[in-house]
């Protein structure tokens, strides 16, 4: 696979990919936000993430999501919080 290397922030993307995540875009050389993140509204590199939880009780099953942009920090924080949930469920503690 072919890739280009961010100048910005080194991350390696495929070569046809216009805009890093760190928000440098690869056509005009410079570094652009789009939008702020949607849990939290600071202006950063986002991106689009989708968590499912899943509690299952005895009878019922209580499901929970999100799907937003997102900020590094706040990926961070649900990704945890979701995961640690779930498989406290499933362990049935």
């Amino acid at each position: 696979m072919q890739s280009k290397q961010c100048p910005q922030c080194g991350l390696h993307s495929h070569k046809t990919t216009i805009r890093c995540d760190c928000g440098y875009d690869f056509q005009s050389g410079q570094i652009i936000y789009q939008a702020a993140c949607q849990n939290c509204r600071v202006e950063a590199p986002t991106k689009y993430v989708a968590f499912y939880q899943n509690i299952g009780a005895f009878i019922m099953r209580f499901t929970e999501s999100i799907k937003d942009n997102l900020c590094k920090h706040c990926v961070n924080e649900y990704f945890w919080s979701y995961t640690w949930t779930t498989r406290v469920s499933k362990i049935g503690l």
